[in-house]
């Protein structure tokens, strides 16, 4: 944004407005990463995740007891290890605070590309960054890092340069965009239709610049942590 600042929102004002009124758009503008932080998205955010925890942590104690009572030995053994990394997937929920970042979705393949007409509210933060070189990837792999972005590469190509471990659950990676949506194996299937005549999955997805993938362990398949991060932007504390 040309001029950055402090504006004050007028009635019935869109984001293209008040960046318009902000001088408009530079030349190292990268849309496709358009941040909006809201303070009301953000409470919402933090009353779901809250409930959340504490309807998972209330399943939790009811598995546990259930299996003590109905398994045997061995089998109740490896049951308990399965629940305490369920456990450890809670914890890590509970430490999460949310960002109040709204997901503006957009599509960094359409040329085209424009903000949505959504209003502003008082007190809302909204930046545009540059153009990222790198690409995140993280969970199961043998390197957690952003690696340098490559024109033109998909999920499977950074996953090859990451290296999977074998516990990778690739049925469920996520692939987390530059304006905070998100892209899952469900959300792919369902636009199937769309796109069955390019024979296109998630692992054939082009990645774009600041986008990030996700790999689940197998053992996270039912873990709090992942079903919750498919529905919900956070950051961490």
């Amino acid at each position: 944004i040309r001029t950055p600042g402090v504006y004050q929102v007028r009635a019935g004002e869109t984001l293209a407005d008040v960046i318009q009124r902000a001088g408009g758009l530079t030349a190292e503008a990268y849309l496709p990463g358009t941040a909006l932080v809201r303070e009301s998205t953000r409470l919402e955010q933090q009353r779901n995740l809250t409930q959340l925890v504490t309807t998972l942590e209330a399943d939790l104690i009811t598995q546990s007891a259930t299996l003590v009572q109905n398994l045997g030995q061995s089998e109740s053994t490896q049951a308990q290890a399965i629940i305490a990394a369920q456990r450890q997937s809670l914890e890590r929920l509970r430490s999460l605070r949310s960002s109040g970042r709204i997901a503006l979705d957009l599509d960094p393949a359409n040329p085209s590309i424009s903000l949505p007409r959504l209003e502003l509210e008082d007190g809302d933060q909204l930046s545009v960054p540059t153009i990222s070189d790198f690409v995140g990837i993280f969970g199961a792999v043998d390197i957690n890092s952003s690696l340098l972005f490559r024109p033109r590469l998909k999920v499977r190509d950074y996953l090859d340069r990451a290296g999977l471990r074998r516990t990778a659950d690739l049925e469920n990676l996520i692939v987390l965009r530059a304006d905070g949506s998100i892209r899952t194996t469900r959300t792919v299937s369902q636009q199937r239709s769309l796109l069955a005549w390019r024979g296109e999955d998630l692992l054939e997805q082009q990645i774009y610049p600041g986008e990030s993938i996700l790999v689940p362990e197998q053992l996270d398949r039912r873990s709090p942590y992942v079903r919750f991060i498919t529905g919900a932007i956070v950051t961490g504390k």
